[in-house]
């Protein structure tokens, strides 16, 4: 999105992180738009590189919930100080992710905050579909259908206007941005076409460990499940 989106236990954590970067995101089909993921501003970015850091340690759950604390607030000025950097949006997603799994306490409302994060994103970029997918995940798990709904809509008709392809002989990048979309329609409710997406893949190419993942997902997984059951970080770097 960090939407966020394996299914507990299926994968190890950092294999996980790969995942969910790999396939959870629409920004490989939005190249064209290229959202700022760059700033001149040196205290910004000293912001973030501390904070990805801390995210990546709270892998291990040794990561005190004051440093968390910390991070989240570094994270909101870094977003005041440039509001387009979008990395600055994802490390404080996963930040207020972090404080509301074990070994922290889960607080009220705080997929809400998450919520208000995206809509801070959305409301300068409506065309990025990425965030626009994590929010829709977001509105589900806090029960908000019609709104999840509603942005689920919006990917899916931006996925529907896509050239996807599946035809032997593509290279390996090709491979793996074309068969990810299959991932984003089992997540958007369109399971049997991210299905036949996903085998067709497999059908040209048996032996791609990529293409071999994603079909284990959506063949293995009840969606229902594979969202709420989610461990995935998407640290952003």
């Amino acid at each position: 999105m960090s939407l966020d989106l394996i299914k507990k236990n299926l994968f190890t954590p950092i294999l996980t992180l790969i995942l969910f970067n790999s396939y959870i995101s629409v920004a490989n089909a939005q190249k064209k738009i290229d959202y700022n993921y760059k700033t001149s501003n040196q205290e910004v970015i000293k912001i973030n590189n501390s904070a990805s850091n801390t995210l990546y340690e709270t892998i291990s759950g040794k990561v005190r919930e004051s440093v968390l604390i910390s991070a989240k607030k570094d994270l909101r000025h870094a977003i005041l100080l440039d509001p387009d950097y979008k990395r600055s949006y994802l490390n404080l997603l996963d930040c207020i992710k972090s404080m509301n799994e074990k070994p922290y306490s889960v607080k009220t409302g705080f997929l809400k905050e998450q919520i208000d994060i995206c809509n801070l994103w959305l409301a300068r970029h409506q065309d990025d579909q990425d965030m626009r997918i994590k929010r829709g995940i977001l509105h589900e798990k806090n029960k908000e259908i019609v709104l999840s709904n509603q942005d689920y809509e919006i990917v899916k008709n931006y996925l529907g206007k896509l050239n996807i392809k599946c035809i032997s002989g593509m290279s390996e990048q090709a491979i793996q941005d074309n068969s990810g979309y299959s991932l984003l329609f089992f997540i958007v409710r369109e399971r049997e076409r991210g299905l036949k997406l996903i085998s067709d893949f497999k059908r040209i190419y048996p032996d791609n460990a990529h293409v071999n993942s994603i079909y284990k997902i959506i063949a293995d997984n009840n969606r229902e499940e594979y969202i709420f059951e989610s461990t995935t970080r998407t640290i952003s770097h």
